[in-house]
C-alpha cells in the first residue's frame, strides 16, 4: 500500500492499528487464514507505472489456497471492514498479489 511521503507518523500509527483490526477480523471469521504479518517499509519506494515515490506498508496474509482468499473477500465480515485498507487516509494505490511457493499468481 503506498502513501504520500509526507505521511504524518499519527496517520502511520493510525493505519497500523486498522490493518490490526482487519487481521483480527480474518483471524476470527476465515477458518483459512493462517498468519499474517505487516509494517512499514524503511526506504521511500516508487509507486509501480509511475515515476512518484511513496510510503510503503506491506502486509503479508497466510492462506490455505489462492481459492480460500477469494471465498473469504465474498464474507461479509470482510465486505464490513475492508473499507480499513481502502478507505485509509492519503492511499495511493493498493497492489495484491499471491505467491505460492515460487510463483506469484
Amino acid at each position: 500500500m503506498y502513501f504520500p511521503t509526507d505521511y504524518s507518523k499519527a496517520d502511520q500509527d493510525k493505519f497500523e492499528k486498522d490493518v490490526k483490526k482487519l487481521f483480527a477480523v480474518t483471524e476470527e471469521h476465515a477458518s483459512t487464514y493462517t498468519a499474517d504479518a505487516g509494517g512499514w517499509v524503511v526506504e521511500e519506494l516508487t509507486i509501480p507505472d509511475t515515476k512518484e515515490r511513496a510510503k510503503v506498508y506491506s502486509a503479508f496474509v497466510g492462506w490455505q489456497s489462492v481459492q480460500a482468499h477469494l471465498d473469504f473477500k465474498e464474507a461479509e465480515p470482510f465486505k464490513e471492514n475492508i473499507y480499513l485498507l481502502r478507505g485509509a487516509k492519503g492511499l495511493k494505490k493498493l497492489e495484491i498479489v499471491h505467491y505460492h511457493g515460487n510463483q506469484v499468481k
